[in-house]
């Protein structure tokens, strides 16, 4: 055990409490009403801004049109992931909710661990003192790396990863 995984022990453990704080419904909702209002404004903005005929200006016109959009849109998925909370009160899944907020933390920072350390052949070498660390080779001793290593390629194989590029596509 090196210091790195001690790093990992406390960063997992902390971002698994927050996850378990913020509750699993929140987590998902919040990105995805952000998601579905930039789509809701975009899509939907030209047609409305000709409504605001009463605004002179063009440009205003449009900006009020795309966050009226932007703002119903992400009020509706807001809306309902309250109500969905609000119902896992009722039937006793407050846990359950908590318990996939802690482990949707946890795979976002496993994601980003492994970006880290991805990215760590431009930062390999990081002077402490006197002495240098070389990153890489120490994610490579570690105990608890590999098992983040296997989990994240996990994740990026799972076919989720090709519906959010046909997305991508869609949209873009």
């Amino acid at each position: 055990m090196n210091y790195i995984d001690i790093i990992l022990i406390v960063l997992l453990c902390l971002s698994f409490i927050i996850g378990w704080k913020l509750r699993g419904i929140y987590i998902i909702i919040i990105p995805l009403a952000f998601i579905l209002g930039a789509l809701a404004g975009t899509m939907g903005y030209e047609g409305l801004a000709k409504t605001f005929s009463f605004i002179k200006n063009d440009m205003n016109r449009k900006l009020i049109a795309y966050s009226f959009l932007f703002v119903l849109g992400a009020g509706v998925v807001v809306t309902a992931g309250i109500i969905l909370a609000r119902l896992a009160d009722v039937f006793a899944l407050t846990a359950v909710d908590k318990f996939i907020g802690g482990t949707v933390c946890m795979t976002l920072l496993v994601l980003l661990l492994n970006s880290f350390y991805m990215a760590s052949d431009k930062i390999s070498v990081i002077k402490v003192g006197a002495s240098k660390t070389d990153i890489k080779a120490d994610f490579k001793a570690s105990a608890i790396f590999p098992y983040i290593e296997g989990y994240a390629a996990f994740l990026t194989r799972l076919p989720v990863i090709n519906y959010l590029n046909g997305i991508k596509k869609i949209i873009g």
